[in-house]
């Protein structure tokens, strides 16, 4: 069925919303967070690019930044346990030892290989406004079936 919705609102699914915020989608009545590029959008999670390895780790610090591991040289190295290992590029983080893994964006939480996108909720949902005559149409529609329902059970009785 047709309709259009108030100023300020948005159809979905038949419905009129209010929009979403800057930086969200929405869904039906949740409005998502929209996943940054480089990621993949996975529903109500964003899977984050690749990971990358930090090498195997050095007995000092020195062997470490002198070293071809990755980011050695332009980032310097840190000590996990025992050995030092090259620190982690821009947005990513240590994960245990011998991995760095992308940062999620700021508002999601991280879960590992993915990023669950924030959430809120906009409201049920009104229905649009459709013109009176489709109303009419439909009161009649209904009058009708009234009528015939009666008209079968005095048929039955």
């Amino acid at each position: 069925m047709g309709g259009s919705c108030p100023r300020g609102t948005v159809k979905q699914v038949g419905l009129c919303y209010p929009p979403c915020r800057e930086e969200f989608r929405g869904v039906g009545p949740i409005c998502w967070g929209v996943c940054p590029p480089g990621f993949t959008d996975f529903g109500i999670s964003c899977v984050k690019p690749k990971p990358y390895g930090r090498g195997a780790g050095h007995i000092s610090k020195e062997r470490c930044e002198r070293s071809d591991d990755h980011g050695a040289k332009e980032y310097g190295c840190e000590k996990y346990g025992l050995l030092w290992y090259p620190r982690c590029a821009p947005n990513h983080h240590n994960f245990g030892c011998c991995i760095c893994s992308p940062n999620c964006p700021h508002g999601f939480t991280d879960t590992g290989e993915f990023c669950t996108k924030p959430s809120y909720g906009r409201g049920a949902g009104k229905i649009p406004n459709v013109s009176y005559i489709i109303w009419i149409v439909l009161a009649i529609v209904v009058l009708l079936i009234i009528g015939m329902l009666i008209l079968a059970l005095r048929i039955l009785l």
